[in-house]
This record gives structure tokens, C-alpha cells and sequence, in this order.
């Protein structure tokens, strides 16, 4: 028989642990995961939250059930996988942001934002890691681009010759290909350029 995470759960108790486990703002946080899942809602349409101190004891109880703690095994069983491998890809992505960042794309010469605000540097703005007021202005740190290029060589597997070698046969051929130009199938290729 194949059992489903929220078999035996009421409304209310499946709702407590899909906000439990699979909530952005309420994950793994029992008073907030218990005070979403048993708020109600007034005649009026307001909605009335329980108290910090009633939704910490429930929660702590609730948790403590056997069914309860069957549902969120097997609830984050199912989600974490999926969860892990997102993770990992935005993490890989960072990681590759940071160590090939261009600081000319943040920072004017003198040292100022390229733009109004960091909201409008986007992701980039994660290349900032401190922000310093001075007696003569706003000094901006940047990320460690030879700490984040060691991280993402011991990601791949390379030492840095083997990353090296990599460069070079890429940019040999690129060098290559701009010598190439296509021809018709029926036509002899002409390697030389021009």
C-alpha cells in the first residue's frame, strides 16, 4: 500500500505541515506554521491570529504527534530533493557571478556605484560584500574574485594549470573559428580568412 504524506491529517493539520514544510515564510517555524494554519476569520472578514505564546505551545505539541511527525518525514522527503537541486544550480550560479565579475560594471573609476542604487545593479550587486561611509564618501568593498575563482576551480576538479590549459585551447579556438568562413555546401571551404 502506498501511503500519502497527509493520510489521517484534518484540514487544518494538513495545512499546519504543508506551511510547516513547504512555506517560504514559515519553514520549519512551528508558531508561525500553527498561527497561519488555525487563524480565522471574523464575520467582519478580519482575521484573528492566535497568540505567540498559545501558537509556540500547540505547535510543540502538534509536532509531537506520531502522525504529525510521519506527515513532515515524509512531506520534506518528497520536496527536499527538488529543493536541494534548485539550490545547488543558484548556488553554482553565484558562485560563477563572483568569481567573473567585472568591477568596470559596478564601480565608476573614482570608485562610485555605476548606478543610483544598488537595487538597480541587480544581481550584481552581490559582487558588494561591505559598504563603508567615510569622511570622504562611500567606500565599497568588493568580492574576492580570486577566492570565488579557487571555489568554483575545486568545484570542476581543476587546478589552476588545468583551468589555464582549458582557457587557452578555448581561446585558440575562437581564434580559429574568426578565420572561418562558410561557404556553400557545394563550395570548397576557405580556411584562410578573407
Amino acid at each position: 500500500m502506498n501511503e500519502e504524506w497527509d493520510d489521517g491529517l484534518t484540514g487544518r493539520e494538513r495545512r499546519f505541515v504543508l506551511k510547516y514544510c513547504t512555506d517560504d515564510y514559515c519553514f520549519l517555524n512551528g508558531r508561525l506554521s500553527y498561527a497561519e494554519a488555525y487563524s480565522k476569520k471574523t464575520k467582519t472578514g478580519e482575521t484573528v491570529r492566535p497568540s505567540d505564546e498559545v501558537a509556540d505551545s500547540h505547535a510543540s505539541r502538534m509536532l509531537q504527534k506520531p502522525k504529525i511527525r510521519q506527515a513532515v518525514n515524509m512531506l520534506l522527503g518528497k520536496t527536499q530533493d527538488e529543493a536541494d537541486e534548485e539550490n545547488g544550480h543558484r548556488l553554482l550560479k553565484e558562485l560563477v557571478m563572483l568569481a567573473t565579475y567585472n568591477p568596470a560594471d559596478i564601480l565608476n573609476a573614482d570608485g562610485s556605484l555605476k548606478t543610483e542604487s544598488l537595487e538597480e545593479l541587480g544581481e550584481l550587486a552581490k559582487c558588494i560584500e561591505g559598504i563603508e561611509r567615510t569622511p570622504l564618501g562611500v567606500k565599497y568593498k568588493l568580492a574576492n574574485r580570486s577566492k570565488a575563482q579557487e571555489k568554483l576551480l575545486r568545484y570542476y576538479g581543476l587546478t589552476q594549470k588545468q583551468a589555464l590549459a582549458v582557457a587557452r585551447n578555448i581561446a585558440e579556438a575562437e581564434d580559429e573559428n574568426d578565420n572561418w568562413r562558410w561557404s556553400a555546401p557545394t563550395e570548397e571551404v576557405n580556411y584562410g580568412g578573407n
